[in-house]
């Protein structure tokens, strides 16, 4: 049977070994699977996966993206993958592989077109280029250039080497002379004007005529337009130099007069200006001129009108210098000096001033002057500052009235605010008060006055008395009322506690001797040192003395009509108050009750102190020592303590500093809960002694 082809027959996607196939077998059709073919091919010595001899691949896997190679009748190789812009490489009875192209590889053929560029060795390994590359591939199309000659094309495709000619932006010159000047001889050309002797200038020959050098040039004298030295535009600027050369003495002179026999200005080689004569190195200005032409002349005088742009600030002069940024001490920095030279012999000037304002600059000057000022200074108030300094020893004077923190000055000084002075002195009388607020007044030789609301209110003579209420004091202080009902002197209460208080000294003026103190409740008159004694008197005879003990002695027994007891002892019912720690001799004092103060619960230590009473209680914290520090040692001092347990538990234990104890001991305070034990203590002066009663219930 002749093999058929059928056309178009679907294309298979996966085979499972049932697909069947059709053949011819001995002129009969057969139908086999594919399974069954893959079996045949095993029976017929083939393995799984299918080898090489039965025209399998003898693998079931691949690397992906290797390439298959042939190993004989054994398994098709695979390579690895290979990576971005590597080639396949054959080795000499070996696998291939990926890798870079290698440097044995070999150039078969290279051409260069027209670029006049040709391989002059073999074409394979490193190929070496000759030739001269063409302009029109971006070369020269040269082989060799003039030193130091320019390369510049000639045509549109041609380029050539040698001087750069003034067509093509360059000179056409290859050397100079020193001195020469190049000039346009033509349109496309330029030449060179060789150098001359000093002082010839360069001269126009006209239009369309070559420049060159005259010694004696003619120059236009008479001008009709105004002559201009520097550019046209707004931003030209004009250089005068005096020398070309290095100097240290040139200048510039202004000449002016016959011939120029005077010098009218000089700029120095420092750059400092003299008018009418030298410029001086260290005056940056200087008019070194004779003031003359009338009778008032001036050496500097500025003459001008500020125009209405000018809305904050207009200043003839200003003064803004400082010093340099340099580690340096100036002495005085001055903005303006007024140091004439001495003056002519047989000269006189009647007035001098350093600084003067007219009588005008009140009222000219605008329109409407708001404020004059013949002087002003802004300095704030710092430590080596001073707004107006006069360190001569001349005189000051102020026809007007001056105001020292005060705007509108009334009177010849008016002072707002604080003022000192070592002294102040009158020279003149004025007998009768003055009409003011308040005033110090001289009314007589050697006399002070004060007065208020223009009448005089205190006066010191001439023997130091002070009078209050009088003219004529006759003892260090007299002081009169005002009326027959008014008070003398009236003492007013501290602000703090509204006490009113006088305090008298001895004549050193620092050792103080009394007090007179008076309270809402209380006038209290003391003395001071420690051994005083108070007396009151009445018609020169000693009534009453208080000792510095507090022991009061009378004179007389004070009868009973006076508020006394008519007697020196005295007994019944009533109040006494005694002094802080008196002392009260053989007493008998019936029925009396002590201060209690209880102290509450201790815990581990507790200070007793009597100041407020000396019958004490307190009670223990259970189960806790408690360690009493006694009170100062005073001798005849005596006091009790009632010392309770903790109503609860107890268990409290106590000990006492200091203290002397019986032969038996110092006690053992009674334990149980609730229970008191009384603990009495007195002193000698050198111990405590203590003794106990124990065991109460309260």
């Amino acid at each position: 049977m002749a093999n058929i082809t059928i056309p178009n027959l679907p294309q298979a996607v996966s085979i499972d070994g049932t697909e069947q196939l059709l053949g011819v077998q001995s002129g009969t059709s057969k139908s086999i699977t594919t399974g069954q073919i893959v079996s045949l091919a095993v029976g017929g010595g083939g393995t799984t996966p299918i080898t090489v001899p039965i025209g399998g691949t003898g693998n079931t896997t691949f690397t992906a993206n290797g390439v298959i190679y042939g190993n004989t009748t054994s398994a098709l190789g695979v390579t690895a993958a290979g990576t971005t812009g590597q080639v396949l490489v054959a080795t000499t009875s070996g696998a291939p592989s990926w890798g870079a192209v290698p440097s044995t590889a070999a150039v078969t053929s290279i051409t260069f077109g027209t670029t006049g560029l040709t391989p002059s060795t073999a074409t394979t390994g490193a190929v070496t280029v000759a030739g001269t590359l063409a302009t029109a591939n971006g070369g020269t199309n040269l082989t060799s250039f003039t030193a130091n000659g320019a390369v510049y094309a000639t045509s549109t495709s041609v380029l050539t080497t040698g001087t750069l000619p003034a067509i093509s932006g360059g000179t056409s010159q290859s050397s100079y002379t020193i001195g020469d000047l190049l000039y346009a001889s033509s349109s496309t050309a330029l030449s060179k004007l060789a150098d001359v002797a000093t002082g010839s200038v360069l001269i126009s020959g006209g239009v369309g005529v070559a420049p060159s050098y005259s010694a004696s040039p003619t120059l236009t004298t008479s001008l009709t337009t105004p002559l201009l030295i520097g550019g046209t535009t707004a931003s030209s600027t004009l250089t005068l130099q005096s020398t070309s050369g290095v100097g240290t003495t040139d200048k510039i002179l202004f000449k002016v007069g016959n011939n120029g026999a005077v010098t009218g200005g000089t700029i120095g080689t420092t750059g400092n200006w003299g008018f009418g004569g030298n410029a001086t190195t260290f005056i940056g200005l200087a008019v070194p001129l004779d003031i003359t032409g009338a009778t008032s002349a001036y050496g500097q005088r500025i003459n001008g009108n500020v125009q209405s742009g000018v809305t904050t600030l207009a200043a003839a002069y200003f003064s803004n210098i400082a010093l340099a940024n340099a580690s340096f001490t100036t002495t005085d920095l001055v903005h303006f000096l007024a140091n004439p030279p001495s003056g002519g012999a047989g000269s006189t000037a009647t007035n001098q001033y350093g600084f003067k304002a007219n009588s005008t600059l009140a009222s000219n000057g605008a329109a409407t002057v708001t404020n004059s000022y013949g002087f002003y200074s802004d300095l704030a108030s710092a430590s080596n500052k001073w707004n107006f300094y006069a360190n001569g020893t001349a005189a000051n004077y102020f026809a007007g009235n001056v105001g020292i923190g005060e705007t509108n000055p009334t009177r010849k000084l008016d002072v707002s605010g604080t003022a000192a002075a070592t002294y102040f002195m009158m020279t003149s009388n004025t007998a009768s008060a003055p009409a003011v607020d308040a005033a110090i007044t001289r009314p007589a030789d050697g006399t002070l006055a004060v007065v208020t609301n223009s009448a005089e209110r205190m006066r010191i003579n001439t023997s130091g008395n002070v009078g209050i209420g009088t003219t004529t004091p006759s003892s260090p202080l007299n002081v009169v009322a005002a009326s027959a009902s008014g008070l003398a002197i009236a003492i007013n209460g501290r602000s703090s506690d509204n006490t009113g208080a006088m305090y008298l000294y001895a004549n050193d003026g620092t050792t103080q001797q009394a007090t007179i103190i008076a309270t809402a409740s209380e006038f209290r008159l003391s003395s001071v040192p420690a051994a005083a004694v108070q007396t009151f008197y009445t018609n020169g005879v000693e009534r009453m003395r208080i000792s510095a003990s507090g022991t009061v002695t009378l004179s007389t027994a004070l009868p009973i009509a006076s508020g006394g007891t008519g007697a020196t002892t005295a007994t019944g019912t009533g109040s006494v108050v005694l002094a802080t720690s008196p002392t009260v001799n053989n007493p008998t004092v019936t029925n009396y009750v002590e201060s209690v103060v209880a102290i509450g619960t201790v815990t581990t230590s507790n200070t007793l102190a009597l100041t407020n009473g000396t019958v004490q209680t307190a009670t223990l914290t259970a189960s806790t020592a408690c360690t009493f520090t006694m009170p100062a040692i005073v001798a005849g001092k005596s006091f009790t303590l009632l010392l309770k347990q903790a109503a609860a538990t107890g268990n409290g234990t106590a000990t006492f500093t200091s203290v002397k104890w019986s032969s038996a001991g110092a006690p053992t305070i009674t334990a149980t809960a609730g229970k008191m034990d009384i603990l009495s203590f007195i002193s000698d002066g050198t111990n405590w002694y203590g003794s106990i009663i124990q065991g109460y219930t309260p």
